[in-house]
């Protein structure tokens, strides 16, 4: 790699921004980082092959800031420049910007003091998703379900590793941690997926901002991630996750949370791939029963008296090796549930939900979702939803209203996706 600049002295944060083919984003996203209301900072910017204007421009806005370090590159992909960033950067904190997404200007003032005042670790805070319509943008709120502005431990709240979210921007990082671990994101597609709950795991103290700081651009059609063709690489990585795991020895520690975390991603990829390739779907499935070798059979079961016949007959259509077993449970709307107990010894357990036609029974559904949700965890077992309103894909959230307590309920089992 070529540096226009040399390292900037008394600095706090590196931040690492991959640029391919980004020249049209390039203004927005780094006038969010230059007009921050914090500024010991360098920019470590780097050119990834781009094919467009993007040296140019990123030569532009070196020329403007000091503090920005540009590199030019032959394309790697963006973990390997993530990777490349590291290695170059000389603080001893870092953070990833998209070169297509742009920053609060606080972003940095509220992050590092965060991270300097109770001597964390990582940092992460709230998202804003973007839409760009026109020359305008339309914003959603994402919310990261953790305690704000206090400490967390993954050591004794080891469900972090999920709710912290996969995705490396929108954080603030101990260098030393990618550093001393050795760790590194893959050259391929989804390189987020083993390498930040790693991070978070190896973590001792981690602390969530309330506030979205961050702006991610959802619908830039040249993304990667909305690339249905590079689905397949998702499960690579959801096995690099495990193996990083081992590699640490934290597999055995953090085995649930592994496997939701392998759960919520496989539910991303059927969505995005709109569930029309059965074959991404059985190599998903089969990727998850991976994951759990004690995983022998589902459990049919039924809410509300609805049906689960179609349901789990495509559950069954392209999970390979999976039997099914034929004992059926129902939990009804009044809130009374069957014995429990009585199931089967199983590795799975398949929920069928429908929304309920009387909105006042959705708090007796919500407490049975909880009652299941503990029966699970004590036995160590999986729970995967279909949602029979939408072809019986893996359940979706958007239809719920956020502040019922079914969507609670289905948040906390984490069934529902955290994208």
């Amino acid at each position: 790699m070529e540096s226009c600049h040399d390292n900037c002295d008394g600095a706090a944060l590196s931040i690492i921004v991959p640029a391919f083919n980004a020249c049209f984003f390039l203004d927005q996203c780094l006038d969010s980082v230059v007009t921050q209301t914090r500024g010991d900072f360098e920019v470590i910017l780097i050119n990834d092959g781009s094919t467009d204007a993007t040296h140019e421009k990123c030569t532009e806005w070196s020329h403007k800031d000091s503090r920005i370090r540009y590199f030019s590159q032959e394309n790697c992909g963006l973990g390997e420049t993530r990777n490349h960033g590291i290695a170059v950067s000389s603080c001893g904190y870092i953070t990833f910007l998209d070169a297509d997404d742009w920053w609060e200007a606080d972003y940095v003032e509220r992050m590092m003091g965060a991270v300097e005042a109770l001597s964390a670790d990582v940092a992460v805070c709230d998202i804003w998703y973007a839409e760009r319509i026109g020359a305008s943008n339309r914003k959603s709120l994402s919310a990261i379900r953790l305690p704000a502005n206090e400490v967390i431990e993954p050591a004794s709240c080891k469900s972090v590793i999920c709710k912290a979210r996969t995705f490396s921007w929108g954080k603030i990082y101990r260098k030393s941690l990618f550093v001393d671990y050795k760790i590194r994101q893959p050259k391929h597609t989804f390189e987020d997926i083993p390498v930040t709950p790693l991070i978070v795991a190896i973590s001792k103290r981690i602390v969530r901002i309330d506030k979205p700081l961050y702006n991610y651009l959802r619908n830039r059609k040249e993304s990667l991630a909305n690339d249905s063709r590079n689905h397949k690489e998702a499960l690579l990585s959801i096995n690099e996750l495990k193996e990083n795991f081992k590699s640490l020895e934290l597999f055995d520690q953090y085995y649930c949370e592994v496997r939701r975390l392998a759960f919520s991603q496989v539910r991303f990829i059927v969505r995005k791939n709109g569930g029309q390739d059965k074959t991404l779907y059985r190599e998903s499935l089969n990727t998850l029963f991976r994951l759990s070798p004690e995983c022998t059979g589902i459990a049919k079961m039924n809410f509300g008296c609805v049906s689960l016949g179609t349901g789990l007959s495509y559950v069954e259509s392209v999970a390979d090796n999976v039997s099914v077993l034929k004992s059926q449970i129902s939990f009804c709307e009044d809130g009374s549930t069957c014995d429990l107990a009585s199931l089967p010894n199983v590795g799975c357990i398949v929920i069928g939900l429908l929304s309920p036609a009387n909105p006042g029974k959705k708090q007796d559904l919500a407490a049975n979702l909880k009652k299941i949700k503990e029966y699970c965890i004590n036995r160590d077992i999986y729970l995967y939803a279909i949602s029979l309103e939408e072809g019986c894909l893996p359940l979706e959230g958007d239809r719920w209203d956020a502040s019922d307590e079914l969507f609670d309920a289905l948040c906390e089992m984490e069934i529902v996706d955290a994208e």
